[in-house]
């Protein structure tokens, strides 16, 4: 009976440690993971970077590949911050010509005007391609020259 009791406490005691281990295994697990939603959320916010690069104007540089979900996202984005801080002009890098015209038509429902800057070849050839006027769309070959030209524009008032 007496090795039966001890077969029983050893039993309890490597089952308790077996417990602790699991649950000390499950606190680590749980921790990781909450650092890698942080990490995903800051990756989310880096890649879609909306930009106050002076009073009035946000710069948007397009990094990556643009799919229609992460345009929307964009846009959704963008537009918040347009109409939360009274932006006028906003600087779009060019990366997908059709997003773009989308994007600038929206930029122009609340209010503000786009400026597309870093036009390679092949989104111009993409915007002749689209076969759609560009109307006002101003497209320039850098950042700097975008931004010169929003602040030549001057503020006047909002179209």
């Amino acid at each position: 009976m007496r090795i039966f009791i001890s077969e029983l406490r050893s039993g309890h005691a490597a089952r308790e440690q077996a417990t602790e281990a699991l649950e000390q295994a499950r606190a680590e697990l749980e921790q990781k993971l909450t650092l890698i939603e942080a990490q995903r959320r800051e990756i989310h916010a880096l890649s879609t970077p909306i930009l106050d690069v002076w009073e009035g104007v946000l710069a948007v540089p397009l990094v990556g590949a643009l799919d229609h979900a992460r345009a929307l996202e964009i846009t959704e984005t963008l537009l918040q911050r347009m109409v939360a801080t009274g932006t006028r002009w906003t600087l779009l890098d060019a990366a997908t010509a059709d997003h773009l015209v989308k994007l600038s038509r929206a930029v122009q429902l609340v209010g503000g005007r786009c400026v597309v800057t870093g036009v390679s070849p092949a989104t111009a050839d993409a915007f002749v391609s689209l076969g759609q006027g560009l109307g006002d769309l101003r497209c320039l070959s850098t950042l700097r020259e975008g931004l010169r030209y929003c602040l030549a524009a001057g503020r006047g008032p909002r179209r």
